[in-house]
């Protein structure tokens, strides 16, 4: 009954997802945004840095962290989580986009703790961002 509790309604064909299934980064305070963008194909875009680089996932990764998020209770935690009074520190988040719902999850202020610090740190981990040597 908890899994049903979790999960958006059904819609696992991620092929029907209008660009991307999921994005991560930062957003707000003091620093540009960044942003990671991956698509239902397993391809990756970056969005507030220069000089990045990335490797692609399978399409069945993509589906798989969709799932993980959904099975650690992505659909219902609260949409953001911090202190709301100093303007100056940026939030993480997460978004992810299904065909038939979406969820904007932030969290402000390095709370590093739970399923969405489990999510994120995952996600900043399976995706190689290499600025050290490129030109």
């Amino acid at each position: 009954m908890s899994s049903l509790i979790n999960s958006p309604k059904p819609c696992t064909d991620l092929t029907q997802v209008q660009g991307p299934v999921i994005e991560f980064g930062v957003e707000g305070g003091n620093i540009l945004s960044q942003s990671v963008m991956i698509f239902s194909d397993g391809q990756i875009a970056a969005e507030g840095r220069t000089n990045v680089r990335v490797n692609p996932l399978s399409p069945l990764t993509v589906k798989a962290l969709v799932q993980l998020a959904s099975a650690e209770g992505f659909w219902t935690l609260p949409e953001f989580t911090g202190q709301k009074i100093n303007p100056d520190v940026a939030s993480e988040f997460v978004t992810i986009q299904l065909s038939c719902t979406s969820r904007h999850v932030a969290v402000r202020g390095g709370t590093k703790v739970g399923p969405f610090a489990e999510f994120y740190t995952l996600l900043q981990d399976l995706i190689a961002v290499d600025v050290a040597d490129v030109p």
